[in-house]
């Protein structure tokens, strides 16, 4: 009997010295599409669980040595016939490294665990409290139920990218509007800052004018509704002093939201100049998009200063994961149908409920079409854009913009080609789905309604 034990013991002993294999990797190879997160965290699991029966065996046997000797010390044995045997101290020495081992394999699967998954999953501890359960009479862990109830997610289906949130803003800075003898004034829109300040202090003499604009644009990506972190952005950017009186100032960059809705630099300069007086400066160059964690948000801010007159265009946009449409050539992206949008725990969307935003719609201004080219991976914002037809004056783009179906809030840029002008807009879709009611506003303060309806 004591043979039969000893053998078990060596099989323990040997199989603890191999390497524990993490099960799963064989399923990632058949199906590329699973969660890679989820499988390493399975894997985790299962190595844990595997660790831990395996512990509690080694324990086990070294009480038993420890009785052996016992009963030895008991039976009066002056010699511990145990102890005095060949390969028993050895494999004394060899099970406590093995306990050893195994307790250290267990801390360090526990920190991989509360760095990844700890969070998604609780706390790895949580799968050594199995219960039975009553209907079915399958043993299971909080872990392990976690573990087949959160879904698996194609792996590849939502990269997070920096998506365009309209509608634009555009502002004059009050910080440098400090004189109330001047008139400041100055217009903005994708592309494109203008600024003057007219000074008169005497009016002896004529007004002392300041004036100049900025220009820029990105001559390898015309569209910016979604920007990957770390592309690289080529520039052009012209600045000019129109009234060569200097003090004209114009800069391009990426900036970082920082505390209490204020912006803290990030990304760096794209262009910061200012020009000699009745001069220009036109520079080219390249710059990385900044990167991020889910939910930030950046601005790409173009701003000129005339004198005192400071005009900001900001462009701003949010980290999201979102799961692009891939194939589809431009303004044909694959409509959404109520088979596309996957439900989701809580509230359910308009989508879900066959109101889509894509598709035809008529409106005053001529007839409207959206498509989609993203949406978040819950399935809860689409990305649009799309175009309309005026008549009289032709085709204008919806260049970018974003639909929250489960409030129904539309919001868009949009380029007006005959008068080289851009504006937002901003809709709400009623109850049933079947229309659009909001407002858009164009530089330089001019604003109406924008009603649509489905055809």
């Amino acid at each position: 009997m004591k043979q039969i034990i000893r053998i078990t013991f060596l099989a323990l002993l040997l199989s603890a010295t191999l390497p524990c294999a993490l099960p799963a990797s064989s399923k990632a190879q058949q199906n590329p599409d699973i969660d890679a997160a989820k499988i390493h965290a399975r894997a985790i699991y299962d190595n844990y669980k595997s660790t831990h029966a395996q512990l509690l065996s080694a324990r086990s046997q070294l009480r038993l040595h420890g009785k052996d000797v016992s009963g030895d010390a008991q039976a009066g044995t002056s010699s511990f016939s145990h102890l005095g045997k060949s390969g028993y101290a050895e494999d004394m020495r060899r099970l406590k490294e093995k306990i050893s081992s195994l307790e250290k394999r267990l801390a360090d699967l526990e920190r991989t665990w509360d760095k990844k998954f700890s969070g998604t999953y609780g706390n790895l501890a949580e799968s050594l409290n199995t219960t039975k359960d009553k209907a079915s009479g399958i043993a299971s862990d909080p872990i392990l139920r976690r573990l087949n109830y959160l879904p698996i997610k194609p792996a590849n289906a939502a990269e997070p990218v920096w998506v365009l949130l309209p509608p634009a803003i555009i502002y004059k800075s009050s910080q440098d509007n400090l004189a109330d003898y001047s008139v400041q004034e100055g217009s903005a829109s994708r592309g494109g800052i203008t600024a003057t300040e007219t000074v008169n202090l005497d009016k002896t003499r004529p007004p002392e004018v300041r004036s100049g604009f900025l220009t820029w644009s990105f001559t390898n990506k015309p569209d910016l509704s979604i920007l990957k972190p770390g592309e690289k952005l080529k520039w052009t950017a012209t600045i000019k002093d129109t009234s060569s009186n200097g003090n004209v100032l114009g800069s391009v960059k990426f900036e970082v939201f920082g505390m209490h809705g204020k912006s803290t630099s990030g990304g760096g300069d794209i262009f910061y100049e200012a020009p000699p007086n009745g001069g220009n400066i036109t520079k080219l160059g390249e710059v990385s998009v900044p990167a991020g964690a889910v939910g930030d948000k950046i601005m790409l801010r173009g701003k000129v200063q005339a004198g005192r007159c400071c005009i900001v265009y900001d462009d701003v946009y949010q980290l999201k994961k979102l799961d692009i449409v891939s194939g589809t050539p431009a303004g044909k992206a694959k409509p959404v149908t109520t088979s596309d949008t996957k439900p989701n725990t809580g509230n359910r969307s308009r989508s879900e409920d066959g109101k889509s935003i894509i598709g035809n719609w008529n409106s005053q201004w001529g007839a409207v079409q959206f498509s989609e080219v993203g949406r978040s991976s819950d399935g809860l914002l689409q990305l649009i854009k799309g175009s309309w037809q005026q008549s009289g004056k032709g085709r204008g783009v919806i260049e970018s913009g974003t639909f929250e179906p489960h409030s129904g809030v539309l919001e868009f840029t949009y380029f007006q080609p005959w008068n080289n002008i851009r504006g937002i807009a901003r809709l709400r879709m009623s109850g049933d789905g079947r229309s659009l009611s909001g407002t858009f506003t164009q530089p330089p303060a001019y604003t109406g309604a924008w009603e649509m309806s489905r055809p």
